[in-house]
């Protein structure tokens, strides 16, 4: 199992229960290859825990949905968003 780090470039909406839309830099974007979905996704800051759900290539985006269905992905001391430059580890 390997872990990459990615970095949130904007800020989104992490509502409970729902997917977040993490959108990439370039250097970032190369590194899409090397996750799946269903790969685990930590928020670094706050350790809220999903799923990659979806891979965009050529958006540069990708999806995580909460491990559980009333789980939250927000930013450590925010709970409704996950803030620009947070860090996503996937492991794959």
């Amino acid at each position: 199992m390997a872990n990459v780090a990615f970095t949130a470039q904007s800020g989104q909406p992490s509502n409970r229960g729902q997917s977040v839309l993490i959108t990439l830099n370039l250097a970032d974007q190369a590194k899409l290859s090397t996750i799946a979905v269903g790969d685990l996704a930590t928020i670094a800051n706050s350790s809220n825990v999903g799923y990659v759900s979806d891979i965009d290539t050529l958006g540069g985006t990708f999806k995580i949905k909460p491990k559980y269905p009333y789980g939250s992905l927000s930013s450590s001391g925010d709970n409704s968003i996950m803030t620009e430059g947070e860090t996503i580890n996937v492991t794959t």
